[in-house]
């Protein structure tokens, strides 16, 4: 199936706090998030492979610990993880739904991110009008 305009983003996070806060973001688990009511995803519509998705962080933490690549915020070009979303323009939300952009998210987190040997936590979000994936 072919999209009008899709967008890929690209960052890193080379801090624990980044990296949380990364996480609690994309899941809508920050506190301005729950404040305000914002729904970022919905359970059925984030996951993570090779570690647990209700744990991202710590997991990576914990990985790079045991490969010997410990953290140390001295050391300014060690990256923990890339952050980056896939988006898609809104006049393609009607050959689109959360579903599907969810199974080509996991598709590509496979394919491009898990099967190089990476942890990866992608979410499909559902708060603003373009459909659009985050994976960190």
């Amino acid at each position: 199936m072919a999209f009008r305009n899709v967008n890929v983003a690209y960052t890193h996070c080379k801090s624990v706090g980044q990296l949380k806060s990364a996480e609690k973001y994309m899941l809508g688990k920050k506190p301005d998030q729950i404040r305000d009511g914002v729904v970022k995803t919905t359970p059925e519509l984030y996951t993570a492979l090779g570690c647990s998705r209700d744990n991202f962080a710590n997991n990576i933490l914990v990985t790079r610990k045991l490969n010997g690549k410990s953290y140390s915020r001295l050391k300014e070009k060690d990256i923990l993880t890339h952050k980056m979303s896939i988006s898609f323009h809104p006049d393609d939300n009607c050959k689109l739904n959360y579903r599907l952009a969810f199974e080509i998210a996991k598709e590509f987190a496979e394919h491009f991110i898990h099967s190089k040997g990476h942890e990866v936590l992608f979410a499909v979000c559902t708060d603003i009008a373009h459909i659009h994936a985050i994976f960190l």
